[in-house]
């Protein structure tokens, strides 16, 4: 798995650099609204995030989410991407159709066709979204200053918020396993919690590590 993750690291270097190389052809940005300012073009930006489900790499590519086709790793392919999101993305999980992405807030893209992703759902965090984890219909969003928040995305269209636990630190990432949500929260340690399905999150902290 290192060595794969390896490949996909240096592949996405080099694809990313042939975009560049190329003028940035397949990164025409769609323009958003401004003051006196229209946004006309981008290329490129830092990569924060990715998440890989069969041969495909999800991957966060400053404001875009950048589809990769993977199968082989030597050799990834850029194959679709969004267009420009508001924000910078810093986290993405994927669960079957699905892409969903921290970029602020919820954002949810349609990726059953890998060339067209499309964002089909959003919701708005109270906090900033930094992470995002999925497990069964809800997505579990690491909220910033916001601690963590869970949507129900069983509606991709429509997500809904069903849960919050205000973390003491700032909730920077979380993965999820069977029934509880493991927390990074950054002076807050690691905070360790089981969603009961009724709109509040209690603590299980098995271990608050700092």
């Amino acid at each position: 798995m290192k060595g794969m993750a390896r490949w996909v690291r240096v592949g996405l270097a080099l694809a990313l650099a042939g975009l560049v190389l190329t003028g940035g052809r397949g990164f025409r940005a769609e323009a958003q609204s401004g003051s006196n300012v229209e946004l006309v073009g981008q290329v490129g930006g830092s990569i924060w995030a990715v998440a890989v489900q069969g041969r495909y790499a999800y991957v966060g590519v400053g404001p875009r989410l950048v589809v990769m086709d993977v199968g082989d790793p030597s050799r990834p392919v850029v194959v679709g991407r969004t267009g420009v999101l508001p924000g910078v993305v810093r986290g993405v999980a994927v669960s079957g159709s699905y892409a969903y992405v921290a970029d602020g807030g919820l954002r949810v893209i349609d990726v059953s066709n890998p060339a067209a992703p499309r964002e089909v759902g959003f919701y708005d965090t109270l906090g900033w979204a930094l992470g995002v984890a999925v497990s069964g219909s809800y997505a579990y969003v690491a909220d910033g200053n916001k601690g963590l928040r869970v949507i129900d995305v069983s509606n991709p269209a429509a997500p809904r918020e069903v849960g919050v636990y205000d973390t003491p630190g700032g909730a920077e990432d979380v993965a999820v396993s069977g029934s509880y949500a493991y927390v990074a929260d950054g002076s807050g340690g690691l905070v360790i919690l089981r969603f009961l399905g009724f709109r509040v999150y209690l603590p299980l902290v098995m271990h608050n590590y700092r």
